[in-house]
């Protein structure tokens, strides 16, 4: 109804209102009437897009050639700002290949905007000063755009937006630029596949991850067992689980799972070692370690480490036992695991050293028939050390010279005194935890406690005081340190660790033999008498409250045997040698008349009935116990031995035996090695 002469721009009226006169709105955005929430909820970050170009675009037109598209824009979409150069233009933007990305350039002070692509000249500053200068159009909110489809990697690089303000800005101009990188953010990015990991990429921040995005329908039950023995209600929930948890599964069987049941399965010497020497050619069988299967059957692997450092898999080994005629040297491995419980797996481990075929095979060294001990050469105290030897086979020389063997279970008092000094508030115990080395008894570790102080020391010269950021000291041959608080130093010294602390010191061997000396009481010539504070196996065989003074846990491999006895058997022409004559000492009242009744009684044990394959460390530790546990009783024992001075035994040298503790040992960073064995 409105008679406009041609030509006439339109006119609004007072009475004119809505989109299609201006965009001045009423008492809602965009003059939105009716309901505002949920679907009709309207999109606040909508942005225009007012001017698109394809991939490779290209425009090297002067300025004023440009479609010059100038929007007035809601407050909503644009910052107010107080400066004129303020522009909004992305830093750095993120595309994956083969999407669409909008570019757009905003400005509450434009009066000319253009977004310059990568390799189009940016025109110079002079120029940039004469558009601005020639705009004859005020300045208001403006923004420009471009789009790019298909986006590739022609498409990264540096986007350019000049934005001329118009007449009577400062600064006449703005510059902005922004990085376009479009890049497939997942590749390189190695996920874990075993998992069922997948890379998942945020192009808002251009970071990638491995996540697990499975999208499992939870309406699809197709229940499988996995091989962790778990229920899974399908194979994608499995996979899932095992992506989250990192425990790797397969389908062990569709359905729903078999009642489960625990194999029984044998540890080897309650340590899961053992080790074993023979002669070339000969044929061994090892066992795995299982002895009746389970549901599901249990998974045996065996592996051999080489003395190369070559990791073998034995895919021909049984389940059961591996019998072979082995070639080389190494570590023969057997590791049982069911339901993929890595926790609760048994290892059970045999160091094989294969020798040469040179001669008939030895079970059990010749003692040498020369005394390693001379006393004529021996500066003799003028008395005695009262001294406890233990020495293999879980023989126990006391403090007054007797000896027994015993029957040894982990962890067992060796000596206490409760009444230390006559202070009740300080007593100190030794405790000896034992195991089987080579099929023999052997001492693993001594446990010391001095009041509130406590600390162990362990198979290969290891002291662990168990707090700390180091809780196993470092020591160093001949170099003696403090333990704590305890008041004890230690120090490995020929082929000992000696532990000296204010009431007694400790000598362990390493490997199988100890000793421990009182101090205090000596060197004299009367018998040692048991105080009302003494508890222990080194004071006599009247235990406590349990069998052989043993405290901690009795069942499993800790159970003692109840039909245990001493060898019956007489091997005077072998064991013999070990009994060495005293010095004879001014009015002498000790009940001994003869030192080494622990080691003749330990060469009975070792040698009794069939004896282990391979007795030579055994025997080498007793050889040691028996002339070092001379030294300690009739010698001044704290620094009077050197190193030069100590014999090993007829089997064995001084670096080799070294060696073959450390490796026996507890791992240690830096193992306290003699210096000429190094």
């Amino acid at each position: 109804g409105i008679n406009a002469e041609y030509g006439q721009a339109f006119v609004k009226q007072s009475g004119h209102f809505g989109l299609c006169f201006d965009s001045n709105f009423g008492f809602r955005t965009n003059w939105q009437v009716g309901e505002t929430d949920g679907r009709c909820l309207l999109d606040k970050s909508f942005k225009a897009v007012v001017s698109t170009q394809s991939t490779g675009i290209s425009d090297a037109a002067n300025m004023f050639s440009l479609l010059l598209i100038v929007s007035v824009l809601s407050p909503a979409l644009v910052q107010a700002t107080d400066s004129y150069g303020l522009i909004q233009f992305p830093g750095v933007v993120y595309v994956k290949p083969g999407d669409t990305f909008t570019l757009s350039c905003l400005s509450d002070y434009g009066g000319a905007v253009k977004i310059f692509v990568p390799g189009e000249d940016v025109p110079s500053e002079e120029t940039i000063m004469e558009i601005s200068e020639r705009l004859d159009q005020p300045s208001q909110k403006t923004i420009y755009a471009i789009e790019v489809e298909n986006a590739s990697a022609t498409d990264s690089g540096t986007y350019t937006c000049v934005v001329n303000h118009g007449p009577g800005i400062t600064p006449a101009y703005t510059m902005a630029t922004s990085t376009i990188n479009v890049v497939d953010l997942c590749e390189g990015v190695v996920c874990d596949e075993a998992t069922y990991e997948t890379c998942t990429s945020n192009y808002e921040t251009g970071a990638a991850e491995c996540g697990c995005e499975m999208e499992c329908d939870p309406m699809n039950f197709d229940p499988v067992c996995s091989d962790t023995c778990e229920q899974q209600w399908s194979p994608c929930a499995m996979r899932e689980r095992t992506c989250l948890d990192k425990i790797p599964r397969n389908v062990l069987s569709t359905g729903f799972c078999p009642t489960i049941t625990e194999p029984t399965t044998r540890t080897l010497n309650n340590d899961g070692s053992m080790d074993i020497t023979i002669i070339e050619g000969e044929q061994i069988t090892l066992a795995s370690g299982l002895v009746t299967d389970g549901v599901p059957a249990a998974e045996v692997k065996w592996r051999l480490f080489s003395e190369t450092g070559e990791l073998i898999e034995l895919a021909d080994a049984g389940r059961y036992s591996y019998e072979f005629t082995p070639v080389i040297s190494g570590m023969y491995e057997a590791t049982l695991t069911h339901c993929r419980n890595t926790q609760k797996a048994v290892v059970n481990r045999y160091q094989v050293t294969v020798e040469p075929a040179q001669g008939e095979p030895t079970t059990t060294p010749t003692p040498t028939t020369t005394p390693y001990i001379d006393p004529d050469n021996i500066e003799v105290l003028e008395g005695a050390n009262y001294v406890c030897s233990i020495y293999p086979a879980g023989v126990v020389e006391t403090f007054s010279a007797s000896a027994d063997p015993y029957d040894m279970a982990c962890s067992h008092v060796l000596a206490s005194d409760v009444f230390n000094g006559g202070d009740y508030t300080n007593p100190w115990f030794i405790y000896g935890t034992f195991d089987k080395m080579d099929g023999e008894t052997s001492l693993a570790s001594m446990t010391i406690h001095i009041g509130a102080n406590g600390f162990e020391i362990k198979r290969g010269w290891s002291v662990n005081v168990g707090f700390g950021e180091n809780p196993v000291m470092e020591l160093v041959e001949g170099g003696k340190q403090s333990i704590g608080e305890s008041g004890c130093t230690a120090v490995v010294a020929y082929l000992h660790l000696v532990i000296d602390c204010p009431a007694f010191t400790i000598h362990y061997d390493g490997i199988f033999a100890g000793h421990i000396l009182l101090k205090g009481s000596g060197p004299t010539t009367q018998a040692f008498v048991k105080q009302s504070g003494h508890f222990g196996l080194c004071f006599d065989s009247n235990f406590g409250f349990r069998t052989n003074w043993q405290v901690g846990e009795t069942d499993g491999r800790c159970l003692l045997d109840k039909s245990f006895s001493s060898c019956s058997e007489v091997m005077d022409s072998v064991c013999d040698l070990y009994i060495g004559t005293p010095p004879v000492l001014p009015d002498a009242q000790l009940p001994w008349d003869t030192t080494g009744s622990g080691a003749v009684t330990a060469c009975h044990e070792l040698n009794c009935g069939a004896p282990a394959p391979d007795l030579s460390l055994a025997m080498c530790s007793m050889e040691q116990a028996w002339w070092y546990g001379y030294l300690l009783k009739f010698q001044e024992p704290a620094d009077a031995l050197i190193l030069e001075d100590v014999q090993v035994c007829a089997s064995h040298d001084l670096c080799e035996w070294v060696a073959m503790v450390v490796k026996r040992g507890c791992p240690q960073k830096n193992p306290p090695i003699p210096a000429q064995c190094m």
